[in-house]
């Protein structure tokens, strides 16, 4: 079995594939290292990445390091981003551990973020559905994996 037939058996993580999907999205809206995008918030931190985000990063011609790292805020914040920008662009090449930006331009305007999708309350199962639970997951002996299981299975039951 050869290593391709391996890795597509086994379910892998989104953070794991997801850079490799976007890079070519990527590269197009000028971040030659998309990960500032994917990682803004911890380079950041929560409160300015609310207000916040990444629109390109841009390096001189034949150049991988000491790029501009243009940033979208929402207006009262470019002010202050201003005044913070020494500290991102710090943050920034910590992040990478070289000095991948070398200057900040604010862009002031909109910030769309998307909404997080609020889960539906999840109804009582039934009797009948319960016991049929129940049943499902008495032969598993880990207790972790029987209480994943019989998650699982809520949810699944209550939403049809």
């Amino acid at each position: 079995m050869s290593d391709k037939d391996k890795r597509m058996r086994k379910p892998v993580g989104l953070a794991s594939v997801l850079p490799k999907v976007t890079k070519t999205a990527m590269k197009r809206k000028g971040f030659a290292v998309g990960d500032v995008v994917h990682s803004w918030q911890s380079i950041v931190g929560e409160a300015l990445s609310r207000q916040s985000c990444p629109e390109s990063l841009y390096f001189p011609k034949n150049e991988n390091g000491h790029g501009t790292l243009k940033v979208r805020v929402d207006g009262p914040l470019a002010l202050e981003l201003q005044h913070l920008a020494p500290l991102v662009i710090e943050r920034v090449n910590g992040f990478y551990g070289y000095k991948v930006v070398e200057r900040l331009t604010i862009v002031q305007g909109p910030v769309i973020r998307a909404t997080p999708k609020v889960r539906k309350p999840v109804r009582p199962l039934t009797e009948r559905e319960r016991a049929l639970l129940d049943e499902a997951v008495a032969g598993t002996k880990d207790d972790g994996l029987r209480h994943a299981l019989e998650s699982l299975g809520r949810e699944v039951l209550a939403r049809q």
